[in-house]
């Protein structure tokens, strides 16, 4: 019984610090955007996939447990996750074939995240990250992607958030 008991603390302790270190520099009083390190997402849920974009790349989306948990018409717990790989893509439209990963992208939703964000740019409760097609951490501004998000106020900041929901 002994045994048991540690056996579960040790497990528990575990998935603690795999939290804090998924989380980064994740702060009682909310995260700042590029402090996330590179979650492990290849098990989770398919958000979406084959995404192309006119831009010759290809987008697959996923998201975490959390997230997946989601009802249609309501926001995103606190603790989801999104991961966006780009992929660089050949072909035309419609038949575009998938070639080397470029970046990851990273939102994170947790309640006060995103409120270090410029005024005017804050999409909720969400903070992002960014990285290369290695998992290095890319040096950039996310005013970009709050800009793109920014609009989205009625998906809870999330593109595709109807497609989604219409695939599940």
């Amino acid at each position: 019984m002994k045994q048991s008991i540690f056996k579960f603390k040790a497990l528990a302790l575990s998935a603690v610090f795999a939290g804090i270190a998924f989380s980064g520099a994740v702060q009682a009083n909310g995260a700042k955007d590029g402090t996330m390190s590179m979650p492990d997402y290849k098990q989770w849920d398919t958000f979406l996939s084959g995404i192309e974009k006119k831009s010759g790349h290809i987008r697959d989306i996923y998201i975490n447990d959390i997230g997946a948990k989601a009802q249609k018409g309501q926001p995103f717990a606190n603790g989801t996750v999104t991961v966006m790989e780009i992929y660089g893509a050949s072909g035309t439209a419609g038949s575009m074939t998938k070639g080397e990963l470029q970046k990851v992208f990273v939102m994170y939703k947790n309640a006060g995240n995103g409120k270090h964000a410029p005024a005017g740019l804050q999409t909720g409760d969400w903070t992002y990250s960014a990285f290369d097609g290695k998992g290095n951490k890319l040096d950039t501004g996310y005013d970009g992607c709050r800009s793109c998000h920014l609009p989205l106020t009625t998906a809870d900041y999330i593109f595709h958030y109807d497609k989604y929901f219409a695939n599940r």
